[in-house]
């Protein structure tokens, strides 16, 4: 079929039973062709986010043998089916699929550290989410931020840890951060 399309409509029926009709003309006899949507209408709306703006309170000490949990969320945002807790610093994921997670993250710390920010999920580093920042000698705020896609499994607890490049006794203080994360499929 050539020219444009004059008319859609798309019908939710079960999972990958939707229905697509669209006419090439007004008036035209509507075709019809059945296709799988799987996830972009009847799987939207699982989402959730924690954030915070200005702690101004210094994170437990950083170093670099392992990770330490980013403690310093306050606030659970919007949310549907994924569960968010600022009070556990943790986002519980609603049912499985694959979403957007989102990180942003400003921060201060040791001067001339390097810090590096990882998704941790149940305990465990997710190696592929690693976000590395080196702040300058003098007082440095530096900001963060990543998207990743990611396939994740209902009942899947989310974090974000941090840990420096050297030594130990690292300061660390979240000045405003934004953890969410979004069903895409």
């Amino acid at each position: 079929m050539a020219g444009k399309i004059s008319e859609l409509t798309v019908n939710n029926s079960p999972v990958g039973t939707d229905i697509i009709e669209y006419t090439s003309d007004p008036g035209g006899t509507p075709l019809t062709r059945s296709t799988t949507i799987a996830g972009l209408i009847a799987n939207q709306g699982d989402y959730a986010e924690i954030s915070t703006n200005a702690t101004g309170v210094d994170q437990a000490t950083i170093n670099s043998s392992g990770y330490t949990k980013i403690d310093q969320f306050d606030t659970d945002g919007e949310a549907s089916q994924s569960t968010p807790s600022h009070a556990n610093d943790q986002i519980t994921v609603g049912t499985t699929g694959v979403f957007l997670i989102m990180v942003g993250i400003s921060f201060n710390g040791t001067g001339s550290e390097t810090y590096t920010i990882a998704l941790h999920r149940d305990g465990a580093e997710d190696p592929d989410t690693l976000i590395v920042r080196k702040l300058g000698t003098g007082g440095d705020v530096g900001r963060v931020a990543a998207t990743h896609i990611e396939s994740l499994t209902a009942g899947e607890v989310l974090d974000l840890r941090v840990k420096s490049g050297a030594g130990s006794g690292d300061s660390f203080q979240v000045e405003s951060a934004n953890f969410g994360i979004m069903r895409i499929v």
